[in-house]
């Protein structure tokens, strides 16, 4: 009986294995896109797993576009060298400084989260892809891949300023529940914002301050922490009575080594 379990179990775990998609670079990404879309080793619904289900919801839409950009690129011969094509997992354009990379006319890949997928600027002008046949179609296509990254890059430099202005504001951290108050009240408002309670002599890049506020985020919510600001301490000079002369504050007992600490006239989180 335990050896059939075994092998149900083993035999489950290798289909597991087979549906999943390798997407922790480009190379990888346009691999799995490429060799899944093959005669004699088609797997359509593997292949469409590189674009993004935050971008189009509906798998058997990701499952026809997919379908649709690879007949666009065999239709226009486009020569992508699945060698010449990064296989750094943190790949960034030399020139925007995203993960983002341009495979042929039409077709980009972009990092979200661990992963890389098609681009949204792709998907956006996917169907002046599909509908391209000559001269104006190839015309309208690069037309609109510029509109669509022109777009981008004003909502970019918009973020910019935004972030620029986040980092000048001011903001109450002077004690542990200054601290969390400001933490609770921002962190779905704009984590850029409530990541103002991670130091940056501590984390010196913005995007990983950002990071670890979104994180932090998520641990919470899946380990079913709420904080209680009537319980978190108002004392800007809090110390730990288990932390002799230490300006420490436990966000949560369930978690002792997630905590703030005083720094300056600041309370932020822990390096």
């Amino acid at each position: 009986m335990r050896i059939k379990i075994l092998i149900l179990f083993l035999l489950f775990s290798s289909v597991v294995a087979a549906q999943q998609a390798d997407l922790k670079s480009p190379r990888a990404t346009y691999q799995t896109f490429y060799n899944n879309l093959q005669e004699g080793n088609l797997d359509i619904a593997k292949a469409s797993k590189v674009i993004n289900s935050r971008h189009v919801f509906s798998r058997n839409k990701r499952i026809e576009l997919v379908g649709d950009l690879k007949s666009y690129i065999d239709h226009k011969n486009l020569a992508i060298i699945i060698d010449s094509i990064p296989a750094n997992k943190d790949y960034r354009d030399s020139i925007s400084n995203k993960h983002f990379i341009i495979l042929a006319e039409g077709v980009s890949l972009e990092k979200y989260g661990k992963n890389w997928y098609i681009s949204k600027v792709t998907i956006d002008v996917m169907p002046n892809l599909i509908a391209s046949t000559g001269e104006d179609a190839e015309n309208e296509i690069i037309d609109a891949e510029e509109n669509v990254l022109s777009r981008r890059k004003e909502q970019q430099q918009a973020r910019e300023v935004e972030l620029a202005k986040i980092s000048r504001m001011d903001v109450d951290l002077s004690s542990p529940y200054a601290t969390l108050k400001f933490y609770t009240e921002n962190i779905e408002v704009d984590p850029a914002i409530a990541a103002r309670i991670i130091s940056n002599r501590d984390i010196s890049h913005l995007e990983d301050r950002i990071e670890i506020a979104n994180k932090l985020n998520r641990f919470f919510n899946g380990k079913g922490v709420l904080i209680d600001l009537d319980k978190v301490s108002e004392d800007p000079d809090f110390t730990d009575s288990l932390k002799v002369g230490k300006h420490t504050f436990e966000i949560s007992y369930r978690f002792a080594d997630i905590y703030l600490e005083k720094d300056g006239n600041n309370w932020y989180l822990s390096k």
